[in-house]
């Protein structure tokens, strides 16, 4: 799921009939727009607590908490300093912490295993691209993979078996994908 919240919405001052719509980007409250209906409430704010892990054993710490989300692969921490999660070649490994405690917790090599999954490469080629596409998402009924996998609710339970079913399906004895 999304580090960062950055995704297109339709214009609201925009003519709804237009061809092609507009769309603007919301990065989050100061976009002046409201949050798209599945990051709205108190049950998405999981989204927003962040860890970046280190990618190798050094003295640095393993863990860093962000404030309030990633926003163009940076993560700012308490301290003020930023820390860049870009993918693929960023500082540290980015995590909801959530879904980092349900894997255990663990270093990144061993959580990041969680990307080489054949169900991993679905969801991010389905969604991911230069912006999440929280829409479709919406659209393709899915949007209970927003939900809290902390909470005991239908969706938090069905996203948290969601997560740990990603979760042991990277774990080292789990077949790899073809």
């Amino acid at each position: 799921m999304p580090l960062q919240h950055t995704c297109y919405l339709p214009d609201p001052s925009s003519d709804p009939g237009a061809h092609p719509p507009v769309y603007r980007i919301y990065r989050g409250p100061e976009s002046g727009l409201d949050p798209p209906p599945c990051l709205a409430g108190p049950g998405a704010q999981w989204l927003l607590d962040v860890v970046a892990l280190r990618h190798q054993p050094s003295e640095e710490p393993q863990v860093l908490r962000g404030l309030q989300g990633v926003q163009d692969g940076d993560l700012v921490l308490e301290d003020g300093a930023v820390v860049d999660l870009e993918l693929g070649d960023g500082d540290r490994l980015g995590l909801h912490e959530r879904c980092w405690r349900l894997a255990g917790s663990g270093e990144a090599a061993a959580v990041g295993r969680v990307a080489g999954t054949r169900a991993w490469r679905e969801l991010e080629g389905t969604y991911h691209s230069q912006l999440f596409d929280l829409a479709r998402l919406e659209r393709d009924g899915n949007a209970w993979m927003l939900a809290d996998p902390g909470l005991d609710t239908e969706d938090g339970a069905r996203n948290r078996a969601r997560i740990l079913s990603l979760v042991a399906g990277a774990s080292p004895g789990a077949p790899r994908p073809r």
